[in-house]
C-alpha cells in the first residue's frame, strides 16, 4: 500500500515537498550556531508493551532533514516501561551528537 501509495504522487507534489525540507532545513541548521541539540520527545508516551523498536513516528521530521538524532531513556511510564527523550544535532554532526547523549544520559540514568 505504501508503494501504491507513493506511486500516485506527483512529480510537482514530490518537488513541493523537497522544497519545504530544504526550507526547514536551513531553519533548523541555524538553531545549531547557538545550541549544541534540540531535546524532543521521542514518542508520545513509554515503549509499548512486546514492540521491541516502538513508533518511529517523532523522527519522521528529523530523518526527513537528514539529522541525527538519538533517544536517551529518561524514566519509566505507568506501565514500568521506558519513556524516552530525543536529541537532535547538526546535519553530518553525528560524533558530536554521540558524545553530547552519552554526557546527558549519565545525568539521566546515572
Amino acid at each position: 500500500r505504501l508503494i501504491e501509495r507513493g506511486l500516485a504522487v506527483s512529480p510537482e507534489d514530490v518537488q513541493r515537498v523537497r522544497r519545504a525540507q530544504m526550507v526547514s532545513a536551513i531553519a533548523v541548521d541555524r538553531m545549531f550556531d547557538r545550541y549544541d541539540a534540540l531535546l524532543t520527545p521521542s514518542s508520545a508516551g513509554e515503549a509499548e508493551r512486546g514492540s521491541g523498536a516502538g513508533s518511529a513516528v517523532f523522527n519522521g521530521i528529523w530523518t526527513a532533514m537528514h539529522l541525527p538524532c538519538i533517544t536517551i531513556p529518561s524514566s519509566r511510564g505507568p506501565n514500568g516501561l521506558p519513556v524516552g527523550v530525543q536529541l537532535v544535532g547538526r546535519r553530518g554532526r553525528d560524533r558530536e551528537l554521540l558524545g553530547l547523549a552519552r554526557r546527558v544520559a549519565r545525568c539521566l540514568i546515572g
